[in-house]
């Protein structure tokens, strides 16, 4: 004779699933049965639903809210958990996964390439961890402890973890939970206490002029064409990704200037990035090949094109140089954008000006570059200091 489940027995004596029914003199409602306590008896429990049909209007987005109401009671039922449940909890029973899978469903329809790669890499690596951790985690269950545990972990990760990195991942976190409480999936954001790592004063490498002069030397033996990059982030203060967004319909060689929209920009707002009179004697050249409007400025062999060159093969371009030149490490292609807004501030242009030539919001950031030296202070002090 088979055994019999106790446990199973019990359990289907416990409650009846939550599901979704219609009738003429109720219309659309759930109902489920659980056991009374007191009585022992099971007593039929039932959600309206005719309200919210009315209120959601579309009959998708009706069944799709409704499978997650039945999903969560069902869940709470399974669990045994009080029978008194709202509708607004409902989402609260929901997988972790499946939050962040809404959240990144919801932000991607905004958000450039970059960015969508950038989420779609930090929830990885956040899932990854809740899989090994807390496999199958609820929305209502993940608490301020496993916030701590999680930035406990991405700190392990990294020999030296600067803060950028670690503060990255904390700040999506947050943003995912947050979100989540919008649309209620969680009560409460436990990233909303975990403890950013301060920021470090950034180093900024200057670019001497004897350098640039065999930074300069080199491309112009070994690869003509990419000094247009050269060019467009020491002169024009344009930063290597924004480069690789320029299109031909976006530069004016009549008015000398570059049109950066708010899609193609950091910042997200649009600028004008003015053009050097080496650089538009060099782009009247390039440009005389009449090429189509939508190609972009920097394809394929630093050249005009179709495919947009990413900032992996200015890289790479860059660290070839310098390997030959037996520069150092710290020097970045990026040094030259720091560099010559050092020297713009060493010029009667004010830091206000200087800010929107550059394309920052504010001044906050200007205040970052005038806490280094500038390249000609040493000179400067050199002749102007009084002598003992």
């Amino acid at each position: 004779m088979q055994k019999l489940n106790l446990r199973s027995l019990q359990a289907a004596n416990v409650y009846q699933p939550a599901q979704l029914c219609h009738n003429e003199r109720r219309g659309y409602h759930i109902m489920f049965k659980i056991r009374n306590p007191y009585s022992g008896l099971l007593e039929r429990r039932i959600i309206r639903l005719n309200k919210v049909r009315q209120m959601l209007g579309d009959e998708e987005r009706f069944k799709k809210y409704v499978d997650e109401l039945v999903d969560g009671i069902n869940y709470r039922l399974r669990n045994g958990e009080s029978p008194y449940m709202s509708e607004e909890t409902a989402r609260g029973y929901k997988p972790v996964k499946v939050l962040f899978d809404r959240f990144l469903a919801d932000k991607f329809r905004f958000v450039r390439p970059d960015t969508t790669r950038s989420y779609s890499s930090l929830t990885t690596h956040f899932l990854n961890w809740l899989e090994r951790t807390a496999p199958n985690c609820r929305c209502n269950r993940f608490t301020p402890s496993l916030a701590i545990r999680y930035a406990e972990y991405v700190q392990s990760q990294f020999v030296r973890v600067n803060a950028r990195t670690f503060n990255g991942h904390i700040k999506f976190c947050r943003s995912v939970f947050k979100w989540g409480q919008k649309h209620c999936y969680c009560k409460e954001n436990p990233f909303e206490n975990v403890s950013l790592m301060p920021k470090e004063d950034k180093f900024r490498d200057i670019v001497s002029p004897s350098r640039r002069q065999q930074i300069r030397e080199y491309y112009q033996k070994h690869n003509p064409a990419f000094l247009v990059v050269v060019e467009l982030v020491f002169n024009s203060f344009i930063r290597p990704k924004e480069i690789s967004r320029i299109q031909i319909k976006n530069i004016d060689l009549q008015q000398q200037v570059i049109h950066l929209y708010p899609d193609q920009t950091k910042t997200h707002a649009y600028r004008a990035a003015i053009l050097s009179p080496e650089l538009v004697e060099i782009l009247t050249h390039e440009l005389a090949n009449n090429y189509p409007p939508e190609y972009y400025l920097v394809s394929d062999g630093y050249k005009p094109g179709e495919r947009r060159l990413t900032t992996r093969a200015y890289g790479k371009c860059w660290r070839k140089m310098r390997r030959q030149l037996a520069l150092p490490n710290e020097l970045q292609l990026y040094s030259l954008r720091d560099t010559g807004i050092m020297e713009l501030l060493d010029t009667e242009l004010s830091p206000r000006e200087v800010s929107e030539v550059i394309g920052h919001r504010d001044l906050k950031s200007i205040n970052n570059y005038l806490h280094h030296h500038s390249i000609t202070m040493v000179d400067k002090m050199q002749r102007n200091t009084p002598r003992f």
